[in-house]
């Protein structure tokens, strides 16, 4: 989920920073949402704007309009025209019945899910981070196959305006198969259980194992749960089966406990689906 918050006056900074809180609040327990926060600039000088900011913990804007200084009728055109561009620069939709398309040159990624009735793959989501579940396991994928981001990055696309063509990556024999199972605390997602503590000491991360965190910090030297979503196991083996069985071999190691010392084991604490790859 994205929120985008419009803000650009002293009324807006003080409201917007209880919402901010919020959002991150949400978003450290799991929730899949992302603000984006656009600044109109009707107030710009340091005691109208940074100070709101910087005391009511806002997090600094990804836009900065600057309608500031000007009339009333010109600072509210540009806001609306600049908006706009900011908006459909942020948020892509595809639907393939409405007819319209949108441009967009960077990554992305579709979820997909193969169906036990027809064999066919059908599209679950789409997005643009590679730091979720569906994500992680591409990134041992790529890894696995000696695929360098930064490539991607400085890849010259001046020949390819309509498609980004990565001819480097295709032309590469690709092998392995890759999974990834993921760690979640009781109650997750509505309402999970946090401030509790993990032993991973029995897990050895190779080439092949990787262990990705989201819902967790180091706590006077202990692995502290603070989010609902956990951590994912991610393993990339030659063969299918091998990788699906590695990551479960090593996800039941770990161990959860309701206290830094590690003494008092809870297993009701944590679960993972046991279908992955099924």
């Amino acid at each position: 989920m994205k929120i985008v918050t419009i803000l650009g006056a002293r009324p807006q900074f003080i409201k917007a920073g209880s919402v901010s809180r919020e959002i991150n609040k949400r978003a450290k327990e799991g929730v899949n949402i992302t603000e984006i926060i656009i600044h109109t600039g009707q107030h710009y000088a340091q005691n109208m704007s940074d100070i709101f900011f910087d005391e009511m913990e806002i997090p600094k804007p990804n836009y900065s309009v600057g309608i500031g200084g000007k009339s009333h009728g010109s600072m509210t055109g540009q806001m609306i025209e600049e908006i706009e561009k900011i908006l459909i620069k942020s948020i892509v939709a595809i639907n393939s019945n409405s007819g319209n398309s949108s441009k967009y040159n960077g990554f992305l990624y579709l979820g997909l899910m193969i169906s036990a009735n027809d064999n066919k793959p059908y599209l679950l989501e789409y997005n643009c981070r590679l730091g979720d579940p569906e994500t992680q396991n591409l990134m041992m994928y790529l890894s696995s196959n000696d695929v360098d981001f930064l490539d991607l990055i400085g890849f010259d696309n001046a020949n390819y305006p309509d498609n980004f063509n990565l001819t480097f990556i295709d032309e590469k024999k690709y092998k392995g198969f890759c999974c990834t199972v993921v760690l979640a605390a009781d109650g997750y997602p509505s309402n999970p259980k946090k401030d509790f503590y993990l032993d991973l000491s029995h897990i050895k991360e190779t080439q092949n194992l990787k262990l990705f965190h989201a819902g967790t910090k180091i706590s006077n030297g202990s692995i502290k749960v603070i989010g609902g979503r956990i951590l994912s196991v991610n393993t990339c083996c030659d063969k299918k089966q091998d990788a699906i069985d590695l990551a479960y071999e090593n996800i039941v190691k770990i161990k959860a406990y309701t206290d830094p010392n590690l003494e008092n084991e809870e297993k009701s604490l944590i679960f993972f689906r046991s279908d992955i790859g099924s």
